[in-house]
């Protein structure tokens, strides 16, 4: 691919083009849930502004991706109505200016600097995606995804083909294993809001 990514010692003057932008998933039906995740309130903020909080401690950009707008955080339109992860991934590597966007899932607002710092400094040159490993699953919608990916992914969307976990093992991947997992809660149900809360 040709993107050399560098010691993360160095980000601010060598990585600013290649990993600049973050992008959170808004766009399911939260069906589990019963209302939209995002706006669920953890303390006095939503879990979308912690999430964006999160990333904007890397990121010079961050931005939500869905179907609609929630809050002021800048918005990216889905190119699809279909319901499913791939849809916003694909939405936001066309959106990215930078050859690596970061995607994660508005439900996992416990993603903190360190966890970012981890992926980011993992970048290499002959991937196209980093993702955490935690007890031997892969977190797909917390990682960075590569421009070269699309038109792939466009072509898996298209077919109506959107297993997100099927395609990522037929590409070129990276795990990187995490051993806390509770970095890695992710809310699905009220009652796992309550577990976290408390």
């Amino acid at each position: 691919m040709g993107t050399n990514i560098l010691s993360t010692t160095n980000r601010q003057a060598n990585e600013g083009d290649a990993a600049d932008s973050g992008y959170i998933l808004t766009g399911g039906y939260s069906r589990r849930f019963g209302s939209p995740k995002c706006i669920a309130k953890i303390g006095d903020r939503t879990m979308l502004d912690l999430v964006a909080g999160n990333l904007n401690e890397i990121f010079n950009a961050v931005y939500q991706v869905g179907k609609k707008q929630y809050g002021e955080l800048p918005f990216v339109q889905d190119i699809s109505d279909q319901q499913s992860p791939l849809t916003g991934i694909v939405t936001a590597l066309k959106h990215c200016p930078n050859p690596w966007a970061f995607i994660i899932g508005c439900d996992l607002p416990n993603v903190d600097k360190p966890v970012l710092d981890e992926l980011l400094k993992s970048l290499p040159d002959r991937c196209q995606i980093v993702l955490p490993e935690v007890e031997g699953y892969l977190q797909y919608t917390c990682g960075f995804y590569h421009s070269s990916l699309l038109p792939l992914f466009e072509e898996k969307l298209a077919m109506g083909d959107p297993a997100l976990y099927q395609i990522v093992q037929a590409v070129n991947y990276k795990s990187v294993p995490f051993g806390d997992g509770d970095k890695f809660i992710n809310v699905n149900t009220k009652e796992d809001l309550d577990k976290l809360i408390g």
